[in-house]
């Protein structure tokens, strides 16, 4: 397409790697939010007719708007843990910030991993305790938390196992799937034997794209959100 074909504006879905590196391959060239520039973090890209490239980010707000749309409910006294470390880690620990926890934990396969995102977040996130969990010490983690959010590749099978414990999860707790690493060994099945609850990961990544979608156009996220969330059903978390 030539600059005479472009009517926009454009929407540019980022994946990945790309979610983090945005911001070093457009350098000044883009506008870009401040959330993004504090997070590192970018959702998408808006081209516009006349304009410069617009990087934004709307993670986290279409994650809150998601749980109070589904009246999830969790014990605010209780922390926040995410199970992998990834592009998406630093995303994913501010939405659970702005769900009110105060404390959060970051455990993965790799250690070293580890320490280097907790550091990494306790330069962007204030007003909550982030603390590394070893990856030996996932199943001595004490009973407190309310919101899991497992991000673990599927192959790790030994960390998968130790997930299977859900020591760490509270009664009543809620986990969500993001990478898909417990659909195998069907460990939904035991977070609700265990008296937890389940949110869809695709659900939230319907609310992500409404609100994507919203930014640009302009139009209300949540019935679009509705939409989207009944087409991402049979989807799987890859």
């Amino acid at each position: 397409m030539n600059e005479s074909e472009f009517k926009g504006p454009m929407l540019v879905r980022l994946f990945g790697r790309s979610n983090t590196q945005v911001l070093s391959w457009l350098s000044a060239q883009a506008k870009v939010a401040s959330e993004v520039a504090v997070l590192g973090y970018g959702d998408g890209i808006i081209i516009e007719e006349g304009a410069g490239p617009r990087v934004v980010g709307v993670f986290p707000e279409a994650f809150v708007a998601a749980f109070a749309h589904h009246k999830l409910t969790y014990d605010l006294s209780g922390a926040g843990i995410i199970i992998g470390v990834n592009e998406e880690t630093r995303v994913i620990a501010a939405s659970l910030s702005r769900l009110g926890l105060k404390r959060l934990f970051v455990v993965d396969a790799d250690d070293r991993k580890t320490e280097q995102m907790v550091q990494i977040l306790r330069r962007r996130l204030f007003g909550i305790d982030i603390q590394t969990v070893a990856r030996v010490a996932l199943t001595q983690v004490p009973t407190e938390a309310s919101v899991a959010v497992c991000l673990a590749d599927p192959k790790e099978e030994a960390l998968i196992e130790d997930i299977s414990y859900l020591n760490f999860l509270k009664e009543r707790g809620l986990w969500i799937d993001w990478s898909g690493a417990g659909e195998e060994t069907r460990l939904q099945d035991e977070v609700m034997s265990a008296g937890s609850e389940t949110f869809s990961a695709n659900v939230i990544r319907a609310w992500r794209d409404a609100w994507l979608v919203a930014t640009m156009t302009g139009q209300k996220p949540n019935e679009l959100a509705e939409r989207l969330a009944e087409r991402y059903k049979g989807l799987t978390s890859s």
